[in-house]
């Protein structure tokens, strides 16, 4: 069984969220929000992660009569910044001050489920129709006082109907 792995650091001009996506039609009707982000010059990591093993033996000593492979899923890793009050209530536990002073947020993990759409600066895209995973709080506050909120997706299939979990889509 062949296997192929995928692993890039993608230059990205803009970076999307919207609702999950279910079909391939979802993809044209899609409302998509710019995110603020940034990694290292804008790049964001794509990744597989190294294929589990599973080797068949006649004898312990013996070469493996047969490998077979199992597939990870695929991350998606960056961080966001410059986040306005509305996106950290919508990526974290939390709610607005009753003095309209800022945001208070809960030491809960919120978990996300959405539509990601990474836009090369070609102006080619990776879509992931389904994506599931977290932002953390891990705050570094750099040169000017901006905060960066990194965060991990994972890419599910997009429906039992649409399997598809990676989608590369030409301008």
């Amino acid at each position: 069984m062949a296997t192929e792995m995928t692993s890039g650091r993608y230059k990205v001009a803009k970076l999307y969220t919207a609702q999950p996506i279910t079909s391939e039609e979802g993809i044209a009707t899609a409302v998509w929000k710019e995110c603020p982000f940034t990694l290292q010059e804008d790049i964001i990591n794509i990744k597989n992660e190294e294929p589990e093993e599973d080797e068949l033996y006649v004898h312990e000593l013996d070469t493996p009569i047969d490998v077979e492979y199992e597939q990870k899923p695929t991350k998606v890793t960056g961080s966001f910044v410059k986040l306005t009050e509305d996106q950290l209530i919508e990526y974290f536990e939390g709610a607005k001050l009753k003095s309209g002073k800022g945001v208070a947020l809960y030491g809960k993990l919120k978990q996300l489920k959405l539509a990601l759409k990474i836009e090369s600066r070609s102006g080619n895209a990776f879509v992931f129709p389904n994506a599931q995973g977290f932002v953390t709080k891990d705050i570094g506050i750099g040169k000017g006082g901006v905060a960066k909120f990194p965060f991990k997706f994972t890419a599910t299939i997009a429906s039992p109907e649409w399997p598809v979990d990676t989608l590369y889509v030409k301008k």
